[in-house]
Order: C-alpha cells, then sequence, then structure tokens
C-alpha cells in the first residue's frame, strides 16, 4: 500500500517496462539473490513472445495484478 511505504533517502524502486524479454529470467534472479524486487510491466506482445516469463515470478514476494 502506497500509504505506508517508507520513501526515506537510500530506497530505490526498480521497474521494467515492456517484458517478459529474454532477460526475465535473470533479472528476477539478481533481485532475488539480493533480497530486492521490481514491478515487472508484462505487455501482451511481450507475453505472446515470451510465455515462460511469467512463470519466472516468485507466486507470494511478487503479485501477478491484472
Amino acid at each position: 500500500m502506497l500509504s505506508s511505504l517508507d520513501c526515506r533517502i537510500g530506497h530505490n524502486f526498480f521497474t521494467f517496462d515492456d517484458s517478459p524479454s529474454e532477460y526475465t529470467k535473470q533479472i528476477v534472479n539478481i533481485l532475488k539473490d539480493n533480497e530486492a524486487a521490481g514491478t515487472i510491466l508484462f505487455v501482451g506482445k511481450q507475453v505472446r513472445k515470451h510465455a515462460e516469463g511469467l512463470f519466472m515470478l516468485p507466486s507470494k514476494e511478487w503479485p501477478l495484478v491484472t
């Protein structure tokens, strides 16, 4: 919830647009390895090209919003 988000200096927010791509798995693994998360925005034409990208997200930590 944005109203309870702590936005003090030192926090970063990552967004990845026009996903999934051939790099989605690598991005997810890097973020997980560093105990970070991101917002990945899926685009229909990209999902058709890289449907496996939908299944790379950790389900509890990174909810899929449709």
